[in-house]
């Protein structure tokens, strides 16, 4: 078994619950779409890295669901992104010495990033991926450091620094990936216009 555990935190694809910022702008319809061909690109992506997967649905999967049968599939607990991390990182850490995090929002991420993430982990405690928002489209650990991803003001522009800031305090280690783009609203849709179909 690798040492190396990549955790996928992903919403069932389902109209009126994925998306819903760019809904506002292009509909439900639309917005599922797109959303369902992240999920087809982000599994793609990941098939190839040297990692054990466990992918962790919102809600139990349907057969037809994108990822819906590959092997560890999890539910996610209730609660905010962090207490959703922590759960699942503190479940996959018993397993692997190295976990990464990622979602489906990122239409930049490719497997040679997230291995190459894994890979600075043998040098730092943490690696983050920010993002263009203030975000980041990827953690990762090579231990349990559940004080980083605690009181921080999720969904917006303080994400990254806040994130920054308790990495620090707790004395760790960390390197920062290039910094990539999620596709959350229409002007995010519009440069990456192979999601739309």
């Amino acid at each position: 078994m690798t040492n190396n555990g990549l955790i996928l935190l992903i919403k069932n694809p389902r109209k009126g619950n994925v998306k819903t910022r760019l809904a506002k702008t292009i509909g439900d319809e639309a917005a599922l779409r797109v959303y369902n061909n992240l999920l087809d690109y982000t599994e793609k992506v990941v098939t190839s890295v040297n990692a054990e997967k466990h992918i962790y649905f919102t809600h139990k999967p349907i057969d037809s669901d994108p990822m819906s049968t590959m092997s560890n599939i999890r539910m996610q607990t209730e609660g905010d992104l962090g207490e959703r991390l922590d759960a699942a990182i503190t479940e996959v850490i018993k397993q692997q010495s190295k976990v990464i995090v990622i979602g489906s929002d990122c239409p930049e991420i490719t497997s040679d990033i997230i291995d190459d993430a894994f890979s600075k982990l043998d040098i730092s405690d943490v690696v983050l991926g920010p993002t263009h928002d203030g975000g980041y489209y990827l953690i990762g650990m090579n231990g349990y450091y559940p004080d980083i991803i605690k009181d921080i003001s999720w969904s917006t522009a303080e994400v990254l620094t806040q994130t920054i800031s308790k990495v620090q305090k707790n004395n760790l280690l960390y390197t920062l990936l290039e910094t990539k783009s999620d596709l959350d609203n229409e002007d995010d849709l519009n440069n990456f216009p192979r999601f739309k179909d």
